[in-house]
């Protein structure tokens, strides 16, 4: 008798335990997505094929600020106390590079640009003081013109790290409801869903170079960052048109990518290729398990999150069909 009453006693711990772990865990999932995105946000139910999927579709409107950059919506008497021309000098030339990678021109003719406007990337950024961290948050916000095309850029820092860059094509309003921008979601959908183990070790790949880099302030390696995007996302279209899939990506890869590293490295094309195709097959080592993938529809591009590493984001503009940028939310 003592021995059912122990097995029954150990059997309603152990699903009172259940219960609080389950209870814990899908609490935290919430309060995780309420912080990242800073509001409630209900996913879009879309139809999927009969194949498994790991990938999810949501869509965020306008006026919902991506954290951090809900801070930029929030004044202190202490902002502009510091000065982004000061404080993120040495960082110019890495902010010149990289909207010349996302824009595919040469750095001259990014730097060219700033120069005829009189100022510098840096005059025009917005410091803001977050008391909640103690710390000075940098923004930048505008609309340039390179090569007769305009281009939308933004980015986000503090001191040391840059948490967020994206530059793309401005977009006409509604573009979220064309026939192009959903015909193109899908085959980017088709794309992730077939390769979602090499993605895995790609945000695998950000999450570790993120972290690494909290206080190197050097954005160098955010350069090889999105070199590493821009040629990880070209495979994956290149193997799907060897396939005899159209990618939907006019052209071949831009050479401007390797001009552009061998501006910055130092480093002749053929190490570039070299080491572009190491970090290639780095990456496919580093292949996990399937990856959740949560696709949300911004007004100009896609923003990719991965369920299983929530501090890494690709910014990836769907009808340019290129990588735009990328987002850490800490």
């Amino acid at each position: 008798m003592k021995r059912r009453y122990r097995g029954f006693f150990s059997l309603v711990v152990t699903l009172l335990c259940a219960l609080i772990i389950l209870g814990a865990g899908y609490t935290g999932i919430a309060l995780g997505g309420e912080e990242m995105l800073k509001t409630p946000q209900e996913a879009e139910r879309v139809t999927m094929t009969e194949e498994e999927s790991n990938l999810f579709y949501s869509r965020i409107e306008d006026d919902v600020q991506l954290h951090p950059w809900n801070y930029y919506a929030q004044e202190s008497e202490r902002d502009g106390e510091v000065s982004a021309i000061t404080e993120l000098a040495n960082m110019e030339q890495d902010l010149y590079i990289l909207i010349a990678l996302a824009a595919d021109v040469e750095v001259q003719e990014v730097i060219r640009w700033y120069n005829g406007q009189d100022k510098s990337i840096l005059s025009d950024v917005t410091s803001r003081y977050e008391e909640e961290t103690d710390c000075f948050y940098f923004f930048y916000d505008d609309v340039i013109r390179l090569n007769g095309r305009e281009y939308h850029v933004k980015f986000c820092s503090d001191r040391a790290r840059l948490y967020s860059f994206s530059c793309l094509r401005p977009k006409e309003p509604g573009i979220r409801d064309s026939e192009e921008w959903r015909e193109k979601k899908e085959a980017l959908g088709e794309q992730l869903n077939q390769n979602s183990e090499e993605l895995s070790g790609l945000y695998q790949y950000m999450y570790d170079i993120h972290w690494q880099a909290r206080d190197v302030f050097d954005w160098g390696v955010d350069v090889e960052l999105y070199l590493v995007l821009d040629t990880s996302f070209y495979e994956l279209q290149y193997r799907e048109e060897s396939n005899g899939v159209d990618s939907g990506r006019e052209g071949n890869r831009n050479t401007v990518v390797v001009s552009q590293a061998e501006v910055a490295q130092k480093k002749t094309s053929e190490e570039i290729q070299r080491e572009e195709m190491a970090v290639w097959d780095a990456l496919e080592e580093m292949e996990g398990d399937d990856l959740d993938l949560q696709m949300v529809e911004l007004d100009d591009c896609i923003l990719l999150m991965s369920g299983q590493y929530s501090v890494p984001a690709i910014y990836y503009d769907v009808i340019e069909q290129k990588v735009a940028g990328f987002h850490f939310f800490d």
